[in-house]
Parts: structure tokens; C-alpha cells; sequence
């Protein structure tokens, strides 16, 4: 399957793409704002959602990650940032029983447990 990252301005529909996306509503979503026409800043944390793969056991499944609205954008070295941005994920991936998991179905992965859980 595929990961997709939608990222972009504070109010303009990531969540709402996800929704739509997804079939059902699973991201929270804001009202338009009737003065200026704009979504509300709704989303507060980076979410990750899966479509699984499709009713006749065909396709990978996607995972769709959901974020805040950005104010700015910049291109920086991000090698040590990953770690500070996503250190959760850094810290429970060390946990899973292969180095080289690629937390996709292999026995022993951290991160798929901690999402079947609901952590």
C-alpha cells in the first residue's frame, strides 16, 4: 500500500478529504465560517487512518496521515528532526522484534500492536 501525507493551510479540508476518503466521518471537522467562507482550524494532532484493501480482497490498503493546518513551511535538514517530530514512533519501533520491520504484518511489530490496541 501507499502512505499520503495531507498537509496545507489551517481551515482548508485535509479532514474532510479523509472523510470523504474513508467513506464514513473518522476526522473531526469544523464549520464554515459564514463571513469569510473558510473552514475552522479543527484539527489539533497528526492522525494516521488505513483504508483496507477493498470488499474482493484485491489492492494493499492506503494509510492517509491527517495534519494540523500549517502556518509555515519550510525546507530544513530533517534527519534529527524526525526524531523529535514523530519521537513516539521512533521510541515504540525500537520495541518491535525485527530491526528491519517495515510495520507492515510482520509478527512482532510494535507500532501494529499499539494500533490495534487504539494507542
Amino acid at each position: 500500500g501507499q502512505t499520503v501525507a495531507f498537509v496545507g493551510s489551517s481551515g482548508v479540508g485535509k479532514s474532510t478529504l479523509v472523510n470523504s476518503l474513508m467513506g464514513t466521518k473518522i476526522a473531526e471537522t469544523g464549520d464554515i465560517h459564514l463571513d469569510s467562507g473558510q473552514g475552522r482550524h479543527t484539527t489539533t494532532t497528526r492522525q494516521l487512518h488505513f483504508i483496507e484493501n477493498n470488499d474482493n480482497g484485491n489492492g494493499n490498503g492506503c494509510a492517509i496521515l491527517d495534519s494540523p493546518g500549517l502556518r509555515e513551511l519550510q525546507l530544513v535538514d530533517a534527519s534529527h528532526g524526525v526524531d523529535q517530530v514523530f519521537g513516539d514512533l521512533v521510541k515504540l519501533a525500537t520495541q518491535c522484534r525485527f530491526r528491519d520491520c517495515r510495520h507492515d504484518g510482520e509478527p512482532g511489530c510494535a507500532i501494529t500492536s499499539a494500533l490495534d490496541a487504539g494507542e
